[in-house]
């Protein structure tokens, strides 16, 4: 939990993410091998929303071209970060965000078919700096269709990244899906502190 919620501007300098914990999506989705360049997470939660802080390394930042401004546009063809959350733990029905470099949001929810119309009511900056990009994102509970959360509570989560600037994409992920991205019988765990 986060005493203090973060202020989403992107920078990552809040005091909240001075104590939580690192996950590494550092493993390409479709064998486990591990991904080219360090990308990593943070996570903390508050009284309204859950909060994401997520750093890609790039060291090919002058090749990104992303274009799409459009929000629900297709930033899944682009440099992107995709959070998928199973709130339930099901491993049916999913959330799935997605914001690519130019701070571009799409989201859905998923639950045998995909519904494009859902808001997920984040709010979110992206900043790039020398050789990252950062992305910083909060998502109300309520969008979610979830109460505030107990400590204990368990969510399925997985967190992906699409690199597009070097030949072939490279496509990783915090839990391996060997496969598409939206498989939530191979997500990992969100455990609420």
């Amino acid at each position: 939990p986060a005493a203090v919620p973060p202020v989403v501007d992107g920078l990552l300098d809040d005091s909240a993410w001075a104590s939580a914990p690192v996950a590494t999506i550092a493993l390409r989705k479709d064998d486990a091998s591990p991904a080219e360049v360090s990308t990593k997470a943070k996570m903390c939660w508050g009284a309204d929303s859950l909060y994401f802080a997520i750093r890609c390394e790039e060291p090919l930042m002058g090749l990104i071209r992303d274009e799409v401004r459009v929000p629900d546009g297709p930033v899944w063809g682009e440099n992107e970060v995709e959070i998928f959350l199973d709130v339930k733990n099901e491993q049916k029905a999913f959330h799935q965000i997605l914001v690519n470099t130019l701070g571009t949001l799409s989201d859905f929810k998923t639950d045998g078919t995909s519904d494009h119309k859902w808001d997920s009511g984040a709010k979110l900056a992206v900043v790039k700096s020398g050789g990252a990009w950062t992305l910083e994102i909060s998502l109300p509970y309520s969008s979610l269709g979830v109460p505030l959360p107990v400590a204990g509570a368990v969510w399925g989560l997985n967190l992906c990244r699409v690199r597009r600037v070097t030949s072939p994409s490279e496509y990783t992920c915090l839990s391996p899906t060997f496969g598409m991205f939206g498989k939530p019988q191979r997500f990992g765990q969100l455990v609420f502190q």
